[in-house]
């Protein structure tokens, strides 16, 4: 398949699929991070000891599972943006170009928006900075590539 990007492609569709290859490998670093790491982690910890359940099985039980299934979204959203980027966004097709944007936009906004209100309602920090920088890079590549 010959693409745009590979034939000489503007510098700016080749930055912004560079961006998205970023915003895939930060996605499935936390993939790996929700998918296999021992939960609750540190954070949730921190939370569950401001009700005094710190050592429920049954909310530890309740976090493990989703924990274990947000990894797999993640690594999901990964998957489809390296995808994307390598094959119909490199090509120059809007099509792809919008489903980057509307799949990055989808996990990003609400692993940012509810982890920062929760550091916000309990003090505790909780790691929304990084959907935030997935949300700006996904942006970014999403304007750049368009131009």
């Amino acid at each position: 398949m010959h693409t745009r990007l590979f034939e000489g492609g503007t510098d700016m569709l080749i930055v912004a699929v560079g961006l998205y290859c970023f915003a895939a490998l930060g996605t499935f670093a936390m993939a790996i991070v929700y998918g296999v790491a021992p939960v609750p982690t540190a954070y949730h910890r921190e939370i569950l000891k401001l009700d005094g359940s710190d050592k429920g099985k049954n909310a530890v039980r309740i976090i493990g599972a989703l924990c274990r299934v947000l990894g797999g979204a993640f690594a999901a959203l990964a998957f489809m943006l390296v995808w994307l980027a390598l094959v119909p966004i490199s090509a120059d097709v809007l099509s792809a170009k919008l489903a980057a944007l509307v799949a990055g936009l989808a996990v990003a906004i609400p692993s940012m928006i509810i982890p920062m209100q929760i550091e916000k309602d309990t003090g505790i920090r909780t790691p929304w900075r990084i959907a935030a920088v997935l949300l700006v890079v996904i942006l970014v590549a999403f304007v750049l590539s368009v131009l």
